[in-house]
């Protein structure tokens, strides 16, 4: 699994709570605040629920569960419980 794909994915799945203009804006919020890409979230997921709940608040929950959703839904996976978990099975190696 690539990393430019699954930051794509992320970036779509964040960009259906304000459009592109809030994506730029996250994305150098992350990238300025936790010295973090997106590219990088496959290996630091809790860092970055950690920086959606600073920048999200009570919503956090919500966005989490899009990304997961949309996650799952893109590469064919049932959806896992937190965005740690559902990382970590997209890390796995594919069976078959």
């Amino acid at each position: 699994m690539k990393r430019s794909g699954l930051a794509k994915v992320i970036r779509n799945a964040l960009a259906d709570f304000g459009g592109e203009t809030v994506v730029k804006a996250i994305i150098w919020h992350l990238e300025h605040t936790r010295n973090m890409t997106l590219e990088d979230i496959i290996n630091r997921p809790d860092e970055f629920v950690s920086f959606l709940k600073d920048v999200y608040g009570s919503f956090e929950p919500m966005i989490e569960r899009h990304i997961i959703d949309v996650i799952a839904r893109t590469y064919g996976m049932p959806p896992e419980r937190t965005l740690e978990d559902m990382l970590r099975k997209l890390k796995e190696p594919q069976k078959g």
